[in-house]
This record gives structure tokens, sequence and C-alpha cells, in this order.
């Protein structure tokens, strides 16, 4: 009868090392979730603290001049 229990030892003890395993992964997996979330946090907060976002003028960028020099067929080669 004794020597029943000791065949079912390394189970118990291989049961146990994969739940600890298991155990300390889902403790560092809701670690890395964790900072990942906080880290979202902050970054929008940074974004959110710049002010508004404005597009840039179309002017600046000399894009308006020749859109409008082309609607106007100046800068057209045949005429």
């Amino acid at each position: 009868m004794v020597g029943l229990g000791e065949n079912n030892l390394p189970t118990k003890i291989g049961a146990k090392l994969t739940m600890d395993s298991g155990k300390i992964v889902a403790i560092v997996t809701g670690a890395i979730s964790i900072i990942l979330a906080v880290a979202y946090l902050v970054l929008v907060q940074i974004l959110d603290f710049r002010g508004e976002m404005v597009p840039a003028p179309m002017e600046t960028m000399g894009l308006l001049t020749h859109i409008t020099a082309i609607a106007n067929g100046s800068l057209l080669p045949f005429s």
C-alpha cells in the first residue's frame, strides 16, 4: 500500500510545475498588457496636449497657384 502513493509522486510534481509555469506566463502577459495600455494612454495624452489639429494652408504649399494656372490655361503648351 505504501508503494502505490509513490508512483503518483512524479505526476503530481510535474502537474504542479506546469501550473506554476502557466501562472508565471499569465502574470508576465498581464504585466506586458498593462504596460502597453499605460503607454498608449500617455501617448494619447501627449498628442491631445498639442492642441487642435489644423490642416496646413494650401497657399503655403504652392499647389493652389499651379492648380489655378492649369485651370486658367496659362500653363498649357498649346495655348
